[in-house]
């Protein structure tokens, strides 16, 4: 097991997982992701994107966003094969060391209703879950 930095060599593959997930969207389209929003995730200084390798092969990855008092987890998305073997946790867990050693102390997350999994994992990880806001989207 392994978790390192995001590569553009590991963005097909990325693509793969996050169009493979049904509980993942895109304004509430599924299979929805582009190659365009991986370069992003990828490259761009907003994001720092890691990935959990298993034997050389990717079967999870982390979008995150790291402010300077806390970060935020975009998106965790994990190989159907290797759901609930512990892969989604220890990239949690590796982003939480992360951001310890860089001093932010708050991290937050948002996840869909439907997706128990998700929450499920969060709870056991001591995550509280928030009352205060909607999301809205709006396709144009």
């Amino acid at each position: 097991m392994k978790i390192r930095k995001a590569t553009m060599k590991d963005a097909e593959r990325i693509l793969q997982l996050l169009n493979n997930d049904k509980k993942l969207s895109v304004n509430g389209r599924i299979g929805d992701f582009n190659k365009y929003d991986v370069t992003d995730y990828i490259t761009k200084k907003i994001c720092e994107t890691f990935v959990y390798e298993e034997n050389d092969k990717i079967i999870g990855a982390i979008v995150c966003q790291f402010w300077s008092k806390y970060f935020h987890i975009n998106l965790i998305v994990v190989d159907r094969e290797y759901q609930r073997k512990g892969v989604g946790k220890s990239l949690i867990k590796s982003m939480e060391s992360m951001a310890k050693k860089r001093g932010i102390e708050d991290i937050e997350l948002i996840t869909e209703i439907k997706n128990t999994q998700m929450q499920s994992l969060l709870k056991k990880l001591k995550y509280k879950r928030g009352h205060k806001f909607f999301a809205y989207s709006k396709e144009i």
